[in-house]
Parts: C-alpha cells; sequence; structure tokens
C-alpha cells in the first residue's frame, strides 16, 4: 500500500507545471521540478540553480513607455528560473530515473547504467548514487586493462575521466613499472599533478620520483619543480635521497631536511605514504581494515598470490604494517602459515610493527622469506588460551584483489 501511495505522489508531482518553480531543460528535455527536493536531494544542481538568471516577464522588444505597466501588472507573478545542461554521455532513462528518486522513486545503479550515474550524480551532487556507481566500477575493473583505458578517457576527454583516474592510483602497483611511465609521461601537467598529489597512489615514493623525472624528459622540464611539492620527501629510501634527488629540481633547504632526518633516525624500517594501498600488507589477525580482508588459505596457496607478495616483499625487503603490535605467528583466515615445506612458520621475530611502516619476518630455520607460496602450518582454534594467542598476526589483501 505505502509502495502504491508513493507511485501515485510521484506521478503527481513529478514534472508537474501547476507545482513547479524551476524548469531543466537536459539535453533538450524539460523537466519542471520543485526546488525544496532538489536542494534536498541534489545540492550541487540547486546551487546551478541559484547562479542561474531570473528570467524577467518584459517582452524586450515592447513599447519602453509601456514597460512601467506592465511591470506593476506583473509584479505578483514569479517566472520560473530555466537551467540548460548538455551531457550526450547520459541517457534520458537515467537523467528521469534520478529526478524520480528525489521525489521518493526507489531508484539504484546498476552494471549496466553506473557509469551515467556516475557521471549525472556528481554533477548533481547526489553522494548516494557517486558511492553506488563507484562500488560497481571497482567490481568490474579489469586491473590489465585500466591504464589503456584512462588514456583512452583523457584523449576522448570523457566525461569519466576523474573515474578512471581514481582506480588507476589506487591499482598502479600491480602495473608493470615501463607502461606506467611511457603513460605518464603522455599525462598533462594537470593530470600527472593530480595523480602524484594522492595520498591514495599505490606505490613507494621512489617511484613517484620516478614517475616525475621521467614526465620531465618529454614535457616542460621547469613543470617538474612543481611536480616535486608533491614528493614525500621523508618517504624516499636513503640511496635514492643521495643519488637522485639531488640532481632533481627539489628545494636546497628540503633537501638538507631529508639528509639530517635519515642520518639522525637510521632506522631499517620504512616509512610508508600514509593512506598507500600496499596490495599486501601486515596487521592483527582478528582486526577489520577498511579497503581490505584477511586472505584464505585457498588464496594463499595461489600461484598468483605468491607472485603479489614476493613482488611487494622484495620492494623493501620488508611489508606494510596497518596496525602497531608485537607479531608472532602470520596466518591466513584458517591456519598459521609456513613455506610450502610445512615446517617453517613466517613469525614476527618477536619484534614490535609499527603502523604505516615497512616490518621484515623472520623463517625459522633460515629459509629466505621469497620461498612463498605459503602453506597450512598449525590450526590456530582449539588451543589454549595462551598458545592460540600466539596466532595474533594476519596476511590482509586489497578487498579488490581476485585470485580466480
Amino acid at each position: 500500500m505505502a509502495s502504491q501511495f508513493n507511485d501515485t505522489f510521484v506521478k503527481s508531482v513529478f514534472n508537474d507545471k501547476q507545482y513547479s518553480d524551476v524548469v531543466l531543460i537536459f539535453n533538450g528535455e524539460s523537466y519542471s521540478l520543485m526546488t525544496p527536493f532538489i536542494k534536498h536531494y541534489a545540492p550541487f544542481l540547486h546551487a546551478e540553480f541559484e547562479k542561474a538568471p531570473q528570467p524577467s516577464l518584459v517582452d524586450p522588444s515592447i513599447d519602453p513607455a509601456l514597460v512601467p505597466l506592465i511591470t506593476q501588472l506583473t509584479a505578483l507573478c514569479t517566472p520560473k528560473k530555466i537551467l540548460t545542461i548538455s551531457e550526450p554521455f547520459v541517457s534520458k532513462e537515467v537523467v528521469q530515473a534520478l529526478l524520480e528518486h528525489m521525489y521518493g522513486k526507489p531508484f539504484d545503479a546498476t552494471p549496466a547504467n553506473h557509469l551515467e550515474v556516475y557521471v549525472l550524480s556528481t554533477r548533481f551532487g547526489m553522494e548516494k548514487f557517486i558511492t553506488q556507481s563507484k562500488d560497481l566500477f571497482k567490481k568490474a575493473i579489469n586491473i590489465n586493462t585500466i591504464l589503456d583505458l584512462t588514456m583512452k578517457a583523457l584523449d576522448e576527454k570523457a566525461p569519466t575521466i576523474q573515474l578512471y583516474l581514481e582506480n588507476l592510483v589506487e591499482n598502479i602497483c600491480f602495473l608493470p613499472r615501463e607502461k606506467v611511465l611511457q603513460a605518464t609521461s603522455k599525462m598533462s601537467l594537470e593530470v600527472i599533478k593530480e595523480l602524484v598529489k594522492s595520498d591514495k597512489l599505490t606505490c613507494e615514493e621512489d617511484f613517484v620520483l620516478e614517475i616525475i623525472e621521467n614526465w620531465g624528459k618529454t614535457n616542460d622540464v621547469s613543470a617538474t619543480k612543481e611536480l616535486m611539492v608533491n614528493v614525500k620527501l621523508e618517504a624516499l629510501s636513503g640511496v635514492t635521497v643521495v643519488t637522485k634527488l639531488k640532481n632533481v629540481q627539489v628545494d636546497s633547504q628540503a633537501y638538507i631536511k631529508t639528509l639530517e632526518s635519515i642520518v639522525l633516525t637510521m632506522t631499517p624500517n620504512v616509512k610508508l605514504r600514509y593512506g598507500t594501498h600496499s596490495p599486501v600488507v601486515l596487521g592483527k589477525r582478528k582486526e577489520k581494515y577498511p579497503g581490505y580482508r584477511l586472505i584464505t588459505l585457498k588464496e594463499a596457496v595461489t600461484e598468483k598470490f605468491s607472485k603479489i607478495f614476493k613482488t611487494e616483499y622484495s620492494k623493501l625487503n620488508a611489508i606494510k604494517s596497518l596496525d602497531t603490535f608485537k607479531p608472532t605467528v602470520v596466518c591466513c583466515q584458517e591456519v598459521g602459515l609456513s613455506l610450502v615445506e610445512r615446517k617453517y612458520f613466517i613469525d614476527g621475530c618477536r619484534k614490535d610493527a609499527f603502523k604505516n611502516e615497512s616490518f621484515s619476518f623472520k623463517i625459522n630455520g633460515d629459509k629466505p622469506i621469497t620461498d612463498f607460496p605459503t602453506y597450512a602450518t598449525n590450526n590456530f582454534e582449539g588451543h589454549e588460551d595462551g598458545e592460540a594467542n600466539k596466532f595474533n598476526a594476519g596476511l590482509f589483501v586489497l578487498d579488490t584483489l581476485k585470485f580466480e
């Protein structure tokens, strides 16, 4: 009954000239709308209407002597504001569905229309649908093609550019470095700046510097100084600071400060960029971390995970920790993990891990960590509390990673 009433209400007030106080002309189609609904559900669209000029009821071709009289006669009439928008990427069906939703009609983005919904909801400021469309995009994305699709969107000046760039930033660590360097060298200053300044960029800071240096070889070298302000100098490796940083356009005082920091700290742990989404990370087994999930045993023994883990660990001879704690045995969802021989625990060497810093494992038996893949060593369930507590660390992977 409630649904029937809702449908009746929507049909009676949506696109009704009698009740409306503004008119939206979208891709040539006219929609009579009510400002209170727009203001509540689509704040950006409401702001556009606020900026739109107030139309006059007086015909500019009329005899000037009659204007005062006509103005008096029409003083009680309020002309409707008209806003015209052209966005061929969005279909009439999606436009009407989002506008009807402002009046209470149910609507959700789907895999078939999520790109159109993203473009329109971003223009209108409808957060619910921005989130929906982004989530659907992430589920449908193919990491192997995201770079090519991003460059295609940039070339075509597609309205979905921002969506592709955001997902490129979050998946750049999975892409071949040479391919990334080749593609980013073709980006405009505005685009490359947006990429290197993002705190969601999933690569080590040394590679951020390399991207900027490489971009300067085929673009405006003087503009690299503008890009360098986005490099987290404190996150660069010591070798990069003393061999590369002094040869690029960076503030001399900032360079000296970075050198002093390296000399004074002399810590083996590499501090990683805050918010960096490494594909494989360490954390407390029983904790939840946004954007990550505790890997399953089935996933841990796949060749794909083994390759990703080796690649990530080899960068710093360590992986990022999402928490501050003292890891003991490293686990997946079901069991503690070992090397393939099933007799060497992967453990924390009784040292502390610190949030957003790198952490190196120890393998009992002096086996190299790159001998992954992993396998079950011991099921932590069913132990006494004291024994079970040693299974306190877990390997977490990005929610977007698939191992099928």
